[in-house]
């Protein structure tokens, strides 16, 4: 009797089998988390730069430059460094070639909204009136105390307190309305920062902070803005599926790449600092602002010989000061001038081959807890 039993149920398990063999045939399966696929389209440089009268000179057909009667830019192929008028700028995407064309290019990203907006500043619309309101914020505070360096009893959270507060009085001098998002050593979150800019409907936010690395040797000043949309951070090559979405920021993309160009080429000049560059992160201190914006390192304080300069009068009154410059010029579309050589003088170099290169950028920085990534 038991074996008629479990016979019974043996065939009734074998039934409802069958049946939703039945039921499922001709299904797919579904795949919850699909792999992305990261396309963008892309541009020939010298096509595009030939609408501004450049002329490209070509090295090993690895390295090649390009210039006209005011500017001088040089691309490396498979790079996304690129060093314009002096001062480096990273694009969003490697520089390509195409090996049958002999042909170089970058993404129609980076020609939209790198190469024209520092090509057409004048026709940016700049959000910055005579007057308006400039938010500053002082990274870190309270708990969040940020990078160190305990031999030389300096901490972020001070340093850039006490930067806010120049940069503040300095702009107030030209007319400008200016606030700090915080005016003690109080703990913020990322979005009060951004809440507060918004609600005072600043035209510019200026976020200050001071970095810190695993390798000692790293020193220089870069500058952040918000990442685009689809498109990688600079500390990577690829797009994840996670960076498609648009953020508020996203609407001053332009804005945001003449503005961090400003203030990079002004304070590495003037400080005689090593220029690490315009970059972009995901940031969420950046992410929710609803006017241009950008974030400045101002230095390593893991850095021993850095951090003695950061922490002296001098460097403090060149670093605001250029702080401003780049500001005035970012808001007046007025030209700073360098050393940039003239068409024959880069052939002759070109010729002779001692033209210098850019250098590969120094070692990553480690990511402070107060400016949060995605």
């Amino acid at each position: 009797m038991l074996f008629k039993q479990w016979r019974f149920l043996i065939i009734f398990a074998c039934i409802i089998g069958a049946q939703a063999c039945v039921l499922n045939a001709g299904k797919r399966p579904t795949n919850k988390y699909p792999s992305y696929r990261d396309t963008y389209k892309t541009e020939d440089v010298e096509n595009v730069l030939k609408r501004y009268n450049f002329r490209c000179i070509y090295e090993d057909g690895k390295y090649f430059r390009c210039f006209n009667c005011t500017h001088h830019i040089a691309f490396i192929l498979e790079s996304k460094e690129m060093i314009f008028d002096g001062t480096k700028v990273f694009l969003t995407r490697p520089v390509v070639k195409n090996p049958r064309q002999n042909r170089f290019f970058v993404a129609t990203v980076d020609v939209e909204k790198i190469l024209k907006p520092l090509l057409e500043p004048e026709k940016i619309k700049k959000y910055l009136s005579n007057g308006g309101c400039i938010v500053i914020d002082a990274g870190h505070g309270g708990v969040a105390e940020g990078a160190k360096n305990s031999k030389l009893n300096l901490v972020e959270k001070r340093l850039t307190l006490n930067t806010a507060r120049a940069l503040q009085s300095a702009l107030s001098k030209l007319g400008y309305k200016v606030f700090l998002t915080r005016e003690g050593d109080v703990d913020l979150s990322l979005e009060q920062r951004g809440q507060w800019a918004n609600k005072l409907k600043a035209q510019l936010f200026v976020s200050l902070h001071y970095n810190a690395a695993e390798s000692t040797q790293a020193r220089g000043i870069e500058t952040f803005t918000y990442t685009f949309a689809s498109h990688p951070s600079t500390d990577r090559t690829k797009a994840l599926a996670s960076d498609g979405s648009t953020e508020i920021n996203n609407r001053f993309d332009v804005q945001n790449t003449y503005l961090a160009y400003c203030i990079q080429k002004s304070v590495t000049i003037r400080l005689g600092s090593i220029d690490r560059g315009v970059r972009r992160a995901r940031f969420g201190v950046l992410r929710h602002i609803h006017c241009p914006a950008v974030l400045i390192e101002c230095g390593f304080l893991s850095n021993d010989d850095e951090a003695k300069r950061i922490a002296t009068n001098a460097y403090q009154e060149k670093l605001v000061n250029s702080i401003v410059k780049g500001i005035q010029r970012y808001g007046h579309n007025t030209i700073m001038r360098t050393a940039i050589m003239q068409p024959t003088q880069i052939l002759k170099d070109f010729q002779n081959k001692k033209s210098s290169l850019p250098k590969r950028p120094l070692s990553k920085s480690q990511s402070n807890p107060n400016k949060q990534t995605l």
